[in-house]
């Protein structure tokens, strides 16, 4: 990275060496590996120069699937990678070119989401559940806030199917768990998912560092606490 060897760096050292203030340049040495295991010459290594600028992730994909053999059910694939502030308005989207395109099931794939912005989980579950409690936010005085469906579903009725994973964590299992609990959506999987249900600030200290302090927990409708527990799939 600008002629500085990335060998020995963590991963965040390096990251740290790419990011720079958009319009700026870096140059990057790349070494490939060949086929068989043996690694480029410094003379045949390839140089580029990438101008930096910011990127706004698209955090959905989404398909109408055929019918499968013997079924007249289209299915709509949608795939979230992460909460960020696209992510409410992406699904929505997605959503309605399903409904649009006459899908009669959905399935929405959150294997190896590990989250992201809490408000876009509140959001999304209230895109297939018309009433309800999504989450409550819980401290050590109890049950603090309430966050409940607002009959504004785009598509409140159509079956609903869950992908979940290990990956699956912190905002992925708010809205797992509000469409599971609300009987609104099946969740399949292989395994349990990640667990991270606690909310953390983080307390700056006299010396500069700071400390990470858990001020509250995500609590599903059923009052299940997922930290360090996770959801189990239905099958």
């Amino acid at each position: 990275v600008d002629g500085r060897p990335t060998q020995g760096l963590s991963l965040y050292e390096v990251a740290e060496a790419l990011q720079g203030p958009a319009g700026s340049k870096v140059e990057l040495t790349l070494a490939r590996e060949g086929a068989d295991g043996s690694k480029q010459s410094e003379a045949e290594a390839l140089t580029v120069t990438v101008t930096r600028r910011k990127y706004a992730l698209v955090p959905v994909q989404s398909k109408l699937c055929a019918p499968a053999a013997g079924t007249e059910q289209k299915v709509e694939y949608i795939r979230l990678t992460t909460f960020n502030q696209l992510s409410a308005a992406k699904v929505k989207e997605a959503v309605r070119d399903g409904v649009s395109a006459g899908a009669d099931a959905f399935v929405l794939d959150l294997r190896s989401n590990s989250g992201g912005l809490f408000p876009g989980a509140l959001e999304i579950a209230k895109v297939f559940l018309n009433k309800g409690t999504i989450v409550y936010i819980a401290d050590s005085a109890g049950v603090r806030d309430v966050f409940e469906a607002d009959n504004t579903a785009l598509a409140p009725q159509a079956p609903l199917t869950l992908l979940v994973n290990k990956g699956t964590a912190s905002a992925s299992e708010v809205l797992a768990g509000a469409l599971r609990d609300n009987n609104r959506a099946r969740v399949l999987g292989d395994t349990v998912t990640f667990g991270k249900g606690l909310i953390q600030t983080l307390v700056p200290l006299s010396d500069g560092s700071a400390v990470s302090v858990t001020v509250a927990r995500y609590q599903t409708p059923s009052g299940a606490d997922i930290n360090k527990v996770g959801i189990a799939p239905d099958a």
